[in-house]
């Protein structure tokens, strides 16, 4: 079968290994420049690999959680708007 689900995983874990060595001779190179590691891209830097953990998902589950509480702020709004018009 085509496009199996083992395969695809097997396909994503090979792209992730390369990308994690390629990250990592990145980040040898950079060292070996003398360039410090604030001037790094943020996404290569050590620290913060480290302090965010899942990049990318903990990102996007940040920015879930805001959209949230900004349609709980109009929502909220629209309701004292709607309220006060009744009184």
């Amino acid at each position: 079968m085509s496009g199996c689900a083992v395969c695809v995983y097997d396909l994503y874990e090979e792209s992730l290994s390369a990308y994690k060595a390629s990250v990592q001779s990145l980040r040898s190179a950079l060292t070996a420049s003398s360039i410090p590691e604030d001037e790094w891209p943020a996404h290569i830097r050590t620290t913060h690999m480290s302090s965010t953990g899942s990049g990318a998902v903990l990102s996007a589950f940040e920015e879930m959680e805001r959209a949230l509480e900004e349609k709980r702020a109009r929502r909220s709004a629209g309701e004292a708007e709607s309220s006060s018009v009744c009184s």
